[in-house]
């Protein structure tokens, strides 16, 4: 709610998942002098449709407690910079392993108070915001996060390793797969 009311031509994208949510959003909206009209929530849609229309927005905002997960995933693949913070929890980390991956640590923020400034500096920035769409743009197609067979290859040579491991008698230890 702070971000919107420092950004006051920005709005707010959910998907509709649970009504109560939307309408408890709305009310929290209003109650700190929000137009709930900021608060727009989409429906349910088949995957590929929610991929074309989620590079509609122009930042992903990551969650804190636990991470956007899929969401954050389907947002840069569409091509959406997200901004995350990294938390103390694994499911709080989410946004950091990803901005990471896709070769886009500059997103990460220390704490919330650098999020919500950088957030509004993003919404009153597009210049800003289509310089990192560009990046997002060039890195996808060489990024770890979406290469999905070189995941396959190095997920394969982890199994071989535990297998050769566990055949060989030797405790657990950790695997590292080189790059």
């Amino acid at each position: 709610m702070r971000i919107l009311a420092r950004a006051p031509n920005a709005v707010v994208w959910f998907g509709e998942f649970v009504a109560a949510t939307a309408a408890n959003l709305k009310r929290e909206a209003e109650r700190h002098g929000i137009d709930p009209a900021r608060l727009v929530f989409a429906p349910k849609i088949q995957r590929e449709n929610h991929c074309a229309r989620l590079s509609a927005a122009d930042m992903a905002l990551d969650t804190y407690y636990h991470g956007g997960g899929i969401t954050s995933v389907d947002a840069l693949w569409a091509g959406v910079p997200l901004l995350s913070v990294a938390g103390e929890t694994p499911a709080a980390r989410m946004g950091a392993t990803l901005l990471n991956a896709v070769g886009m640590p500059e997103l990460l923020c220390r704490d919330l108070a650098e999020y919500e400034e950088r957030a509004v500096a993003f919404a009153a920035n597009p210049a800003a915001v289509a310089a990192l769409r560009a990046k997002l743009a060039a890195n996808v197609a060489n990024a770890p996060l979406f290469d999905v067979p070189r995941y396959t290859r190095d997920l394969a040579t982890a199994f071989e390793a535990m297998w050769q491991n566990y055949r060989a008698g030797r405790p657990v230890v950790p695997i590292e797969v080189p790059a």
